[in-house]
């Protein structure tokens, strides 16, 4: 009984085998190839003039801290490699101001002030208009936190670092922190056409200095505007005490929530400060 088993389990063995074997022969020495996917019935025509993987020029070679448009081959690129390269080139702040200029000048052209101002600043804007009743559009205003007898950083690792390929001067013109100023106008105009003919430089608020300069035009400074911060007169007073802001215009820096409080405590009719609670 057990060898009749033993063959059975034998012979079984032998007839799995030979299948394994069988079905490995029949198979192909490749895989089956995949359909790639089918291009929709509808696809915009637009999308069929992007070149293929296999058509795409090799990207143009970028020299770090040099201008690319400046390269001997750059106009010799192919559209989308200099239109990348050209935007890239541009400051990662400047570049948007320059286009707002653009659209104001052709879409809001009869505006009488502009305000410009990060996202987190604390902007009493009841303060600004009343200042700014006091002066004409037509006229130039650009009034902000002024900075003066300052140069560009030769540190290759600070965020601000200029090489001296981009400025080879060591003093950048007057000009008024990124955080927050007050422009009219007319000097608005002066900086469109100033940004059109100049260099986009990496700094914004110095960048627009420049344009100042071109335009033979000077920034004015405005104690109202704190856009490096309010410490209080003592360190036994609260800093964030609502009288110390009755009077700014802009203050950096605030949260969210912190502009909201502030707000409300500054539109509190029975608000009251003493001598000791102003900014000199």
């Amino acid at each position: 009984m057990w060898i009749r088993i033993s063959e059975a389990k034998v012979a079984l063995a032998l007839a799995l085998s030979a299948f394994t074997l069988l079905f490995l022969v029949i198979l192909p020495a490749s895989p089956p190839t995949c359909l790639g996917p089918v291009e929709p019935p509808h696809l915009p025509k637009v999308l069929g003039t992007w070149r293929t993987q296999a058509q795409r020029p090799r990207p143009a070679r970028c020299l770090a801290n040099t201008s690319v448009v400046s390269q001997p081959n750059f106009t010799e690129q192919p559209p989308h490699v200099r239109d990348f390269l050209l935007y890239k080139a541009g400051s990662r702040a400047m570049f948007p101001k320059a286009l707002f200029l653009q659209w104001q000048g052709t879409r809001c052209s009869n505006v009488s002030f502009l305000f410009n101002g990060d996202d987190d600043v604390f902007a009493h804007t009841d303060n600004m208009v009343a200042y700014l009743q006091g002066h004409d559009p037509s006229r130039h205003l650009f009034s902000g936190h002024l900075i003066t007898n300052v140069g560009p950083i030769r540190i290759p690792w600070s965020k601000y670092y200029i090489p001296k390929v981009v400025l080879q001067k060591e003093e950048y013109p007057p000009y008024c922190g990124g955080g927050g100023f007050l422009l009219s106008r007319f000097t608005a105009d002066a900086l469109r056409r100033a940004a059109a003919v100049l260099d986009l430089f990496p700094i914004d608020d110095v960048f627009l200095g420049m344009c100042l300069e071109h335009e033979g035009l000077k920034p004015t400074r405005h104690s109202g505007i704190r856009t490096g911060g309010m410490n209080a007169p003592s360190p036994r007073l609260p800093s964030f005490d609502p009288c110390f802001y009755r009077e700014l215009l802009l203050v950096h820096r605030f949260l969210p929530y912190e502009m909201l409080l502030m707000w409300e405590a500054l539109s509190q009719p029975d608000l009251v400060c003493g001598k000791r609670n102003r900014l000199s």
